[in-house]
């Protein structure tokens, strides 16, 4: 069908679900025609056979030309970032079918589907952004409170386009994200480009496109925007799959039979780690067999991922490692939820360092005006905070911890670390500790992003938000502020500032005892950060405490966990943190 430059169709969700096969739309201008026989129409079907035969990059996207001149065919197409290989070169074959059907003379010509994109011209259209044309669709339903729901929205599509046109190191520059935005209703959305765009270009694109779904589809329980060039769309029930394996490793070395005893024993122990996959915790491992045929393996979950969704991703881990890994012994495989192992020798307990899955962003913060330098200090300063704080524990049966830092007032650093919580606090730090060398040892810090992955552990950094935000908990201390306080400077870039405090001026302890629990604490520094550091250094000190602890940064002396006992310390800077001992 003929459509103009800009259309909207609408639609219930539920109806479409699932509908992969059938094209969104398509668009072919009658205002440039060939003759059938015409040596474009013979270049365009060379082109289109080339296109089907790509479609099995990993990528997801091919680009090419046949003809010169004035008959030359330009092409590409795109396969959702989600999608599989099969899936992919399945749309792609339809897609190239599809097109020439609806579009029989037509030079110029795109086609869409939930799964792919395939456009063609008689022009290049490589590397440049094309929102000429609009293909706009909507759920019919709407939100019951349309200005906070679509706040939200634009919100977390705002985060998905940083994201997406960032790139996600595997060639793509696709990105989904989802929110909360209630106890019972929560946002999914996707961004992507074709990746021969320019970072800066693909996120003008989105932005185009999330900036058109206000006029159209304001309160809409979901919308997507299709341009030739980029698609952004959110629901609020989840339309795309976070399954994909972002690697596998499996030596040739060590293989076992098909009807083997350690098989019977492989086959067993996936069981067994697919039962426990709803633990709270998101780790177990497990041992099958005995001596030589003895099967062990163990499943990490990321330290924010929901129990189900922990639960889908160990299950299609262990269908997917054996066919990646038909007959090795050992075998390891990532996904953005979890990490499952296997192996015919024990490695629990162990930090394992021996290979690394390395997957960076190739754009570097050289686009605003941070300078490198800047960027680089901040960024390694929050990575090993983050690293002490995942080493520690939180407490859960995890050895996991996300932090943040501001680089300026448009650009924030996101953090993540996790170990396997079968290693020690030395070991998981000296794992963490060595994924982020080798960050730097990789692509510079000055990258928008990258991540180290082992067995072991695993460390990432990103400009935009990728894990799951929870609200932090409510803090033990009372907060409040006073003049003196705030009297004191504290470089944003010193992130022990809080504590350095503290320890430059150890003269000035106290100890009080307020029978009324009441303390009036102040804010030290940046406040919040300050007293998370020094709630965590005091439960390490329930029930007595040397005048140092074990970082010898801060003294504290615990009279006990009654409720009246309060810690006051001061410096000559009048920075001062009361503590009620009761309360931790």
């Amino acid at each position: 069908m003929h459509l103009p430059s800009v259309f909207c169709l609408f639609f219930l969700a539920a109806m479409f679900a699932g509908v992969s096969s059938q094209p969104l739309g398509n668009y072919c201008p009658n205002s440039t025609i060939y003759a059938p026989n015409s040596t474009y129409r013979s270049n365009l079907n060379s082109l289109l056979s080339a296109l089907a035969s790509n479609a099995t990059r990993q990528n997801g996207f091919y680009n090419s030309t046949f003809g010169r001149g004035v008959s030359a065919a330009y092409g590409l197409f795109m396969c959702r970032g989600d999608v599989s290989v099969s899936d992919c070169r399945a749309c792609v074959l339809d897609a190239g079918e599809q097109i020439l059907k609806a579009c029989p003379v037509q030079t110029d010509a795109v086609i869409w589907y939930d799964n792919c994109m395939l456009r063609y011209s008689k022009a290049s259209m490589f590397g440049r952004s094309d929102a000429s044309i609009v293909l706009i669709m909507r759920n019919t339903q709407n939100d019951s409170q349309p200005a906070r729901f679509m706040d939200s929205v634009g919100n977390t599509l705002n985060a998905v386009a940083v994201a997406a046109a960032a790139g996600d190191g595997s060639g793509r520059k696709f990105a989904t994200l989802k929110a909360n935005f209630s106890a019972f209703e929560k946002i999914y959305a996707l961004g992507q480009c074709t990746p021969d765009l320019s970072e800066l270009d693909c996120r003008s694109c989105l932005t185009s496109g999330i900036g058109q779904l206000p006029g159209c589809c304001y309160s809409a329980k979901g919308a997507r925007t299709v341009y030739p060039s980029c698609n952004v769309r959110y629901e609020v029930y989840p339309f795309y799959d976070n399954s994909k394996a972002l690697g596998n490793y499996c030596p040739d070395n060590k293989i076992y039979a098909p009807n083997s005893t350690y098989r019977s024993n492989l086959n067993s122990l996936l069981s067994a780690l697919a039962s426990n996959a709803t633990r709270p915790s998101g780790f177990y491992n497990s041992t099958v067999g005995g001596g030589d045929s003895a099967a062990y393996g163990l499943f990490m979950c990321r330290g924010d991922v929901s129990v189900p969704d922990c639960h889908a991703c160990v299950i299609d881990a262990g269908e997917q490692i054996l066919k990646a890994c038909p007959a090795q012994t050992d075998a390891v495989i990532w996904y953005n939820n979890c990490m499952l192992r296997y192996s015919n020798a024990s490695m629990f307990g162990r930090a394992d360092t021996s290979f690394k899955l390395n997957l960076h962003n190739t754009q570097n913060d050289t686009q605003n005006s941070l300078q490198p330098r800047r960027f680089t200090v901040s960024l390694e300063s929050t990575l090993y905070r983050m690293a002490d704080i995942a080493a520690a524990g939180d407490g859960s049966g995890r050895k996991f911890a996300v932090q943040e830092a501001n680089i300026s007032a448009f650009e924030k650093i996101y953090t993540l670390g996790q170990c396997t919580p079968d290693l020690s606090k030395s070991d998981c730090l000296s794992c963490l500790t060595k994924g982020i060398s080798m960050l730097g040892t990789a692509c510079c810090y000055s990258s928008l992003g990258d991540r180290s992955v082992f067995p072991s552990c695993i460390v990432r950094y990103d400009v935009y938000p990728f894990y799951a935000s929870t609200p932090p908990p409510p803090p033990s201390l009372i907060l409040v502020q006073d003049g003196a306080a705030r009297d004191h400077p504290c470089p944003l870039e010193d992130i022990m500032c809080e504590l350095s405090l503290v320890e430059e001026e150890a003269g000035g302890c106290a100890l009080d005892i307020d029978p009324k629990k009441e303390v009036q604490v102040t804010h030290v520094c940046h406040g919040e950060f300050g007293l998370k550091l020094l709630n965590e250094a005091l439960k390490q000190c329930r029930g007595g405490c040397p005048k140092e602890d074990v970082a010898g940064r801060a003294w504290y002396k615990f009279m006990g966990s009654g409720g009246g006992d309060v810690g006051v310390i001061e410096t000559s800077k009048h920075a001062k943190v009361g503590v009620v001992g009761g309360e931790l």
